[in-house]
């Protein structure tokens, strides 16, 4: 599963259980994990900051490739070990839904704005090629070969060009392995 999928049936069938609990969750992925230790997870913020969006972030954003927009980069810790490499990015239109978050968690804004819906979610595994596996490499000393990640675009119903594109890479130390 080397690009993005969309998470059909077919796609679902593919997937070990233990990775499709954790890939699909609908829900806050926040909640999941603090669910599964007890407590809540810390959230560290890697960066925050207006970049130029590149071809498929644009296309994804129905944007101009180079339009500027808002990037939030965090790791959320289940324990000691980072669990999940997170980046956010909207359109600057959109930028005041998650500039002001800090280390609280995207489904604090995601969950509780009835207007924010999930309109699309896709999985796939990445390789040392993929930049979000750089990205995440980048922040986390690990050894595995391949991560699997989920890719989410949110929109507001009520105005559609409000949206952010969720990338969420699972690290080796998350429960999904």
């Amino acid at each position: 599963m080397n690009k993005w999928q969309k998470t059909s049936d077919e796609v679902i069938k593919t997937l070990p259980y233990s990775v499709a609990e954790w890939l699909l969750e609908y829900g806050s992925l926040t909640e999941k994990l603090e669910a599964r230790i007890g407590q809540k997870i810390n959230i560290k913020v890697l960066q925050e900051s207006v970049s130029e969006a590149n071809s498929k972030e644009a296309e994804l954003l129905s944007l101009e490739r180079g339009n500027e927009i808002w990037t939030r980069e965090v790791l959320l810790y289940g324990s000691e070990n980072p669990w999940i490499y997170a980046k956010t990015i909207v359109p600057m239109n959109s930028a005041f839904l998650i500039e002001s978050l800090g280390d609280k968690p995207l489904g604090s804004i995601l969950f509780s704005e009835k207007e924010l819906q999930r309109q699309m979610l896709r999985v796939r595994q990445l390789d040392h090629k993929h930049h979000l596996f750089q990205c995440a490499k980048t922040n986390c000393d690990f050894e595995i070969e391949k991560l699997w990640a989920r890719r989410s675009l949110w929109q507001n119903s009520k105005h559609k060009e409000l949206e952010l594109l969720v990338s969420e890479v699972f690290l080796p130390d998350s429960p999904l392995y």
